[in-house]
């Protein structure tokens, strides 16, 4: 009777897995628990599968574990059935659907979390002025107005994706600075400074997330902002890190020595 929601989720899936059904239905499970058990999950849903033969369908917007799990995929717009294909093609089409929304902050692709405390608008500023377009050398600071409808320690959290939507990096701002807030109800306006690596020229979007830290999340909003990073040509070759597959979009900084001679 003390179960909290996520605790009542690895219980149900703890028993659905073992109970070797034939087919398998797993909505949204990654949304709650630690590193650890999603980790648990996609393993014996890709055990049961794979190994043993059986069918598996799964329900989620995070397009890596579909992506590492399923073959075939099925697109839902408005409650109904869009398009049946390979798990690829449908990727890219959910993706290109979030990216109707060329830049700024949407709700479109919100999770339900219980709705104790929710993000009403995020924006990214530099020098205090509100943009989409970022460059390098300018770290963003993120801003969000958030609804705390009760009080609970809040603790920003934020994914940034890259152009195929597979995460780059992560903040998790209570476990990794242990960063949280204890708010009473009311509006509030929260901001972070952004230290974003140096990253390719192009598209990329933000998770923004609202979490009691360690224990469960208050909101979840994928592709929540949409920005672009400016070109920006290196002095010495001229050349500019852009998108492109066979480069990456983190730019690894070295620092380079002397050669120096063995015969």
């Amino acid at each position: 009777k003390r179960y909290s929601s996520g605790m009542y989720v690895r219980l149900a899936f703890a028993v659905a897995a073992h109970l070797e059904p034939e087919i398998l239905i797993v909505d949204e499970v990654l949304a709650v628990g630690d590193a650890q058990f999603q980790k648990k999950c996609l393993g014996k849903m890709q055990d049961v599968a794979r190994g043993q033969g059986r069918t598996v369908l799964f329900v989620s917007h995070q397009m890596g574990a579909v992506q590492y799990l399923c073959s075939r995929g099925i697109l839902l717009r408005n409650g109904t059935i869009s398009r049946i294909g390979d798990i690829s093609s449908i990727v890219n089409e959910y993706l290109g659907l979030a990216a109707e929304v060329t830049s700024g902050f949407s709700s479109q692709f919100r999770q339900s979390c219980g709705g104790q405390s929710v993000i009403e608008h995020a924006s990214l500023l530099v020098c205090g002025v509100p943009t989409f377009n970022l460059l390098n050398d300018h770290p963003p600071t993120l801003s969000l107005r958030i609804l705390v409808r009760e009080k609970v320690p809040i603790s920003v959290e934020c994914i940034l994706r890259g152009p195929d939507a597979i995460p780059i990096c992560f903040h998790p701002g209570g476990l990794l600075a242990g960063s949280h807030h204890d708010l009473e109800p009311g509006r509030y306006e929260l901001s972070l400074d952004l230290a974003l690596p140096e990253l390719a020229a192009g598209s990329y979007s933000l998770d923004l997330m609202l979490a009691e830290s360690g224990l469960r999340f208050l909101d979840v909003i994928e592709h929540a902002l949409r920005f672009e990073i400016e070109p920006r040509h290196q002095p010495v070759s001229g050349w500019a890190f852009t998108q492109q597959a066979a480069q990456g979009t983190v730019l690894i900084p070295a620092l380079h020595h002397t050669p120096r001679r063995l015969d």
